[in-house]
């Protein structure tokens, strides 16, 4: 009858159990219970709730009395009850009550009777709310005062109960193996303490809690510990088994018990006796015969089920230093490593990986130099990985430490000289990386973290959000606790695109090249184009190879193009800017050679005509250039030459006028063209011509002196090479003449005998004649 009552006791506290882990932001107790009650006498447990907010009680009690008494849930500071059952001797009906916090509360047994009650058995409390939460993660991280500061085994503490943005969140998990690395640095040194003395060295200890469920349907807990002893520049492991699935408080913390039949492995069952710390009872402990050199170390326990009995193994480095396998009494059906929001036995179901003192012996360690960097790690769902949450303190083994955490990263972090603090290391029960900042989710659905688009505001934007996590690519919403999920997003900025034919708002990726926005041509169509000039953003002057990195306003300049077809003397097709003066693209002459030229080009484009100087390029199409052909034509005349280009088909008059020059009377008779004498007036121009003036040279003397004619002239009258002479008696004018020459080079020279000088002798010979035959006739 017994049994039956047992397992029936043990079925409510599982199915309860399950109803807790079901619920939200719950922990729970669940302690035995064996005490003597004096009459009208409470005995109870008290609970600080410091946390303002609202707690909500629920007692589980498994218990049998030798007279009635009440389950009271009291408030210790007013001396109240808040909640009570009726008086039984064999309680199991479960009380629930609310409370406002803060607040002292007594988890009570109340003996109303007057005779003394002896009670046993099991009281589980779920404790649901923030307050609660807060009140059973400051037991399980305290830390404790000793001669060296406050002390706790130092490290990776996953608790059950996570700190979310300002929210407490409990959680639950189990799994089939755990990994632990450990690494140290150059020049890490570590002393133990006792009571009575030093040893140089600590320990690092990954401590778990396994749950086992038996074939008849009971629970059993195991607290197993895989302890890396470092003694100076030496590793050891030691392995600990304990069975805590009834500690006992009475006189002494007894734990249950444990038979060598029931656990085989290297090590042996020994009884402890709890005189250097904690409860007294049987364990089973193992020792690592051999040692290694101080370095990186992995410790690994993993569980395995075979038919009713199940097999822990403890590894080292890979290798496996014990394989222990455990058979409960009704063998095992099914069993798991385990972190809950539970405290059993007021011990917390936990996973530590800690820095601690050396042993029992020597408890309290401290780091003198160096660091330790530890990782944990478990195998969950069949894939490794790291706890949840995890906090830098514990308090489930006898040894502590002195020294200092801090976060490396979710799952691993560094212990190294330092005061003991406790503090969150981190929280992830989904971790999730946005670019909006980090976020810790207790759901596995991830959805509400993927936004379609983020906007940042001032023109920038998150857009198509890719899911990764464990960092590979991931397509689904929902995830594995403890998952680590990065949402990645493009970064869009806003950007004012100005071109020539349009105006518009783009949203564009980061790092786009502004090539991709502005192109170098712009086709219009029908003959018209842009031609990138220059780019400017947010009035900064860039080149196309600029990468967009924020939003702004983007502006292309250009060049208007048409294109044209340019005939002339060949025709020509090309793109050209707009405004483009044809005088830079075409020739104002194009000589031919011999003397011959085309000039004065015309330009007509549709209706307009222009002369070259004057045409611009105004769209696209045909411009028609058309030269005038000129010749290069000399005129040479007395009075000058002329050379000028003529337009072919103009006529040229042939004129000269008579001229003086030096004495020389000059007069036009003829034109010789290109060496051909020629007796018109004009000619027309179809060719290069030389033309040149014939004229006659006269020279025309005044010969006469003193009204005398001379007696005798004689006049000479050269041009080049040609010549000519007239002499003459008694003549008063000398004419000389050379009727062709082209030249003024013409020189005159002359003789003339006076006739007046010898007119004048004879006058004074007549009268000296005179004179002579008159005094003559005097004379007679």
């Amino acid at each position: 009858m017994r049994r039956v009552l047992l397992l029936l006791t043990l079925f409510i506290f599982l199915f309860s159990l399950k109803t807790l882990l079901a619920q939200d932001n719950c922990v729970s107790l669940s302690y035995m219970i064996h005490d003597a009650i004096p009459p009208n006498t409470y005995h109870f447990y008290e609970v600080y709730f410091s946390r303002p907010g609202i707690v909500d009680i629920t007692m589980y009690p498994e218990l049998t009395s030798t007279a009635p008494v009440q389950m009271v849930v009291l408030d210790t500071e007013q001396n109240s009850q808040i909640a009570s059952t009726n008086p039984q001797t064999f309680l199991s009906q479960m009380l629930s009550a609310r409370t406002t916090t803060p607040r002292r509360i007594g988890l009570a047994i109340l003996n109303p009777s007057s005779l003394t009650a002896r009670i046993s058995g099991r009281l589980t409390v779920h404790l649901c709310g923030a307050p609660a939460l807060a009140w059973a993660l400051e037991r399980m991280t305290s830390t404790s005062q000793t001669s060296l500061g406050a002390a706790a085994p130092i490290g990776i503490i996953d608790t059950g109960i996570s700190f979310i943005n300002g929210t407490y969140t409990a959680y639950a998990y189990n799994f089939t193996a755990a990994r632990a690395e450990i690494g140290f640095t150059d020049g890490f040194a570590a002393t133990s303490f006792s009571t009575s003395g030093t040893s140089p060295g600590a320990s690092v200890q990954l401590n778990l809690n396994l749950e086992v469920v038996t074939l008849s349907g009971s629970l059993q807990r195991y607290w197993l510990q895989e302890v890396l002893v470092i003694e100076g520049n030496k590793v050891y492991v030691n392995i600990n088994i304990w069975n805590i699935t009834m500690v006992h408080k009475d006189a002494t913390c007894t734990l249950s018990p444990l038979l060598a039949t029931a656990i085989t492995g290297k090590g042996t069952v020994r009884f402890y006796s709890g005189g250097s710390g904690g409860c007294e009872g049987y364990l089973y402990a193992y020792a690592e015969p051999t040692t290694k050199p101080l370095g990186p170390t992995s410790l690994e326990v993993s569980l395995a089920r075979t038919t009713g009995t199940i097999t822990i193994m403890f590894l080292r480095d890979g290798v496996l230093v014990d394989q222990v396998s455990l058979t409960p009494y009704s063998g095992a059906y099914k069993a798991s490593l385990t972190v809950k929001p539970l405290l059993w036995e007021w011990s917390p179901i936990d996973a530590e990986l800690v820095f601690a003192g050396k042993s029992a012996d020597y408890p309290l360690a401290l780091l003198n130099s160096g660091q330790v960097t530890l990782k944990l790690e478990y195998l969950r769902d069949s894939q490794w990985s790291t706890p949840l949450t995890a906090w830098s303190t514990g308090g489930n083994t006898y040894e502590k430490s002195v020294a200092s955490a801090s976060l490396v990263r979710p799952g691993i972090m560094i212990v190294k000289p330092g005061s003991t603090e406790a503090k969150l290391l981190w929280s992830s029960l989904v971790l999730v990386k946005t670019p909006l900042g980090l976020n810790f989710s207790t759901s596995t659905d991830i959805s509400r973290f993927i936004k379609p688009i983020i906007d940042l505001g001032n023109g920038t934007r998150l857009v198509q959000p890719t899911v990764f996590v464990e960092g590979k690519p991931f397509n689904a919403t929902r995830v594995w606790p403890g998952a680590v999920v990065e949402i990645k997003y493009l970064i869009q900025h806003l950007v004012y695109l100005t071109l020539p034919h349009k105006r518009s708002e783009l949203w564009v990726y980061d790092g786009t090249r502004v090539a991709s926005l502005i192109p170098e041509v712009i086709d219009a169509g029908e003959g018209v184009r842009y031609k990138l000039e220059k780019i400017t953003f947010s009035g900064a002057e860039v080149n196309s190879s600029y990468e967009i990195k924020r939003p702004g306003e983007l502006i292309g300049y250009y060049r208007k193009q048409f294109l044209v077809t340019i005939k002339s003397l060949n025709e020509t097709t090309l793109w050209v800017d707009e405004g483009t003066p044809l005088k830079a693209m075409l020739p104002e002459v194009i000589n031919l050679g011999n003397n011959t030229r085309l000039a004065k080009p015309a330009v007509r484009y549709k209706a307009n005509t222009w002369n070259l100087s004057e045409a611009k390029i105004i769209g696209p199409g045909t411009y028609e250039v058309t030269y005038t052909r000129q010749y290069f034509c000399t005129i040479s005349l007395l009075a000058g030459v002329t050379a000028e280009w003529v337009d072919q088909g103009s006529t040229i008059l042939l004129h000269a006028s008579p001229t003086v020059i030096n004495g020389v009377l000059y007069v036009p008779t003829t034109f010789i063209i290109d060496g051909e004498k020629t007796s018109r007036k004009e000619v027309v121009v179809d060719r290069p011509l030389n033309i040149k003036a014939l004229y006659e040279a006269v020279a025309d003397l005044d010969v006469s002196s003193l009204g005398f004619p001379a007696l005798y002239a004689e006049a000479s009258l050269s041009c080049a090479l040609k010549s000519s002479r007239n002499s003459s008696l008694l003549v008063y004018r000398l004419r000389v003449v050379i009727p062709e020459t082209s030249t003024a080079d013409c020189s005159v020279s002359s003789i003339v005998v006076p006739l007046w000088p010898i007119l004048l002798a004879l006058t004074f010979s007549s009268i000296a004649v005179i004179l002579f035959r008159k005094k003559k006739r005097l004379d007679k």
